[in-house]
């Protein structure tokens, strides 16, 4: 559990590196496309790109718990530029709506995908920390009724 500077670092899975190169990678856009969805959405409809944003998030979760892929690096702005505006969508002071459940599902794999990202993989993630840091105190500020 605690970093030790003299252990030799161990390698990214090879499989982790090509999963995240020719999966992950390309998703991002889609990814892009369904917060856009989701975030613009004020109709029914959206419930189908909601899952399909938890389903995404869960895999880059599990992708990064433990490494940090090259693939995963390159998009990680982009990708955290959306799960912000995700988590800056939510409302906590208006009343709760039957479809919120999902997005709340989303906030909290996104808020944890970020604690991942503080904690194992700080380097990449500094530049990110200030963004992280105004979003989260955004949200502790709501009240929940």
């Amino acid at each position: 559990y605690f970093l030790n500077p003299k252990v030799v670092k161990e390698p990214v899975p090879e499989q982790l590196e090509q999963i995240a190169a020719e999966i992950l990678a390309p998703l991002q856009v889609t990814f892009h496309h369904f917060a856009d969805k989701v975030l613009l959405s004020h109709d029914g409809n959206k419930l189908e790109y909601e899952q399909l944003l938890l389903i995404t998030c869960k895999c880059m979760y599990f992708t990064v718990r433990s490494y940090m892929p090259s693939g995963v690096k390159q998009i990680l702005p982009s990708l955290c530029k959306d799960m912000f505006r995700v988590l800056d969508s939510l409302d906590f002071n208006s009343p709760p709506e039957d479809s919120a459940t999902s997005r709340l599902k989303i906030a909290k794999r996104c808020l944890i995908i970020f604690c991942t990202l503080v904690t194992r993989h700080r380097k990449h993630a500094d530049n990110q920390m200030p963004h992280i840091v105004n979003c989260v105190i955004r949200i502790s500020k709501q009240s929940i009724h």
